[in-house]
């Protein structure tokens, strides 16, 4: 997948709590994938993947070898942590799903700020990865070209992975696949114009002593109620280029009950104070 330019502006749509605790703390939330909105998270890709797997005929000699792609893809799988954000500034779907009923704010930030000022090149697998910012692509499921497109991709893995010609490369495509996944989406949700922060630690567990040990993680594990689930997450720090301010923009929801004053002051006690908040054009009451 080749790379798309980074806006200037990406937005995260929030409820008033999480508004207020992202200015406070200077912080943003990359939650567990495993409780996001969309029940299909991280599984729409695989759908295909699986699809692809179902219709390509194997012959004797590469079954054995998808067996172990799928075996190696169970073996990499590992809670990712994402934060979701949008090329649009007031889109009312946005406001509806996650930015309490449109009672939130859609918070502007400048991309340059948070470090990772270069996108995320998908197509090449990562062992390491961690951390990036990427652009969603959305799919359909039934999409034949891409089902096509794996199938290949599938051959040629297994083939070279049957002679011997190069060796541990089923385990990275496995990565490839699981990377993937994490960026795919179906597509009944392209008008939000996604991005997003994933970021990927290893957690081991301590059986010892019944800990959790954490490696290429950027910060200790924590969790917080919401809905009734228990969420866990990482906290990111968005202010990581000094020199630029991270917080671009404020719009306020079409339901938001925020006094400006109220408002105007609590963001100029958090260095936020060059920022003139707008409303929503989004007529929802």
């Amino acid at each position: 997948m080749e790379n798309t330019d980074l806006p200037d502006i990406i937005y995260h749509y929030c409820s008033p709590e999480a508004f207020f605790s992202i200015i406070s703390n200077k912080n943003i939330w990359l939650s567990s994938c495993l409780q996001m909105n969309d029940h299909t998270e991280g599984k729409w890709f695989l759908s295909i993947f699986d699809t692809a797997l179902k219709q390509l005929e194997l012959n004797q000699d590469n079954s054995q070898q998808i067996q172990i792609l799928k075996d190696y893809f169970n073996k990499y799988f590992r809670v990712p942590y994402i934060a979701s954000f949008s090329e649009n500034a007031d889109l009312l779907s946005q406001w509806r799903g996650y930015a309490q009923d449109g009672q939130g704010v859609a918070i502007g930030f400048n991309t340059k700020s948070l470090g990772l000022d270069r996108t995320a090149s998908y197509s090449e697998t990562k062992p390491n990865f961690f951390l990036e910012l990427g652009k969603v692509k959305y799919i359909e499921k039934d999409s034949a070209k891409k089902i096509e497109n794996l199938k290949g991709l599938i051959k040629v893995y297994a083939e070279n992975e049957a002679s011997g010609k190069k060796e541990s490369q089923l385990k990275q495509f496995a990565s490839w696949i699981y990377l993937q996944s994490l960026i795919h989406k179906n597509d009944a949700f392209k008008e939000e114009d996604e991005w997003r922060i994933v970021h990927v630690p290893t957690i081991l567990e301590n059986k010892l002593n019944n800990t959790l040990e954490f490696k290429d993680s950027i910060g200790n594990l924590e969790h917080r109620v919401g809905g009734g689930k228990i969420t866990s997450y990482f906290e990111f720090p968005y202010h990581r280029v000094e020199e630029i301010k991270p917080i671009a923009e404020i719009i306020l929801g079409p339901r938001n009950k925020f006094n400006d004053f109220e408002l105007n002051s609590f963001l100029k006690q958090k260095n936020c104070g060059h920022i003139s908040p707008k409303k929503s054009a989004a007529t929802y009451q």
